[in-house]
């Protein structure tokens, strides 16, 4: 579980930056956090979340 957390963790990181280049980051952190669980879990894209 502590591999799946740091990998969580760094890719809410990522999802952030993303976000933040793009420009709406207002309640946005709960989507990221859901696109990274997709993502670690379900093997989901990142630009699946975006679309």
């Amino acid at each position: 579980m502590s591999l799946y957390n740091a990998v969580w963790r760094d890719l809410v990181k990522k999802l952030q930056k993303h976000i933040g280049r793009t420009g709406s980051t207002r309640g946005s952190d709960s989507r990221i956090n859901q696109c990274a669980t997709k993502i670690v879990l379900h093997k989901h894209k990142a630009q699946d979340c975006f679309t």
